[in-house]
């Protein structure tokens, strides 16, 4: 759920990791001008026929945390991930 992935994502921020946070950072999963805007982005995603997840960990440049997260389930249709993907990043800019 929503809610299980935010509660991870400030768990591992909590755990002060440097190489959690590393891990997290490899894709940031958005374009460069957003990633920019912020001090650190963390990203876990994952996917499989029908569903699509993002997850974002996200400091901004005064050091405030927050997470944004979704997921897209349809078992009967295939996902536009193009148009999640938009939905996602335009959620990960408002963010904090």
């Amino acid at each position: 759920s929503p809610a299980d992935l935010a509660g991870v994502m400030d768990d591992l921020r909590r755990l002060d990791s440097r190489e959690a946070f590393d891990i997290l950072a490899i894709n940031p999963a958005m374009d460069s001008a957003t990633a920019r805007t912020r001090a650190y982005v963390g990203y876990k995603g994952g996917s499989e026929d029908g569903v699509m997840s993002m997850t974002w960990l996200l400091r901004d440049k005064v050091e405030t945390w927050s997470v944004g997260t979704g997921s897209w389930n349809d078992p009967k249709a295939p996902i536009d991930n193009k148009r999640f993907e938009v939905l996602m990043l335009r959620l990960a800019k408002l963010a904090g």
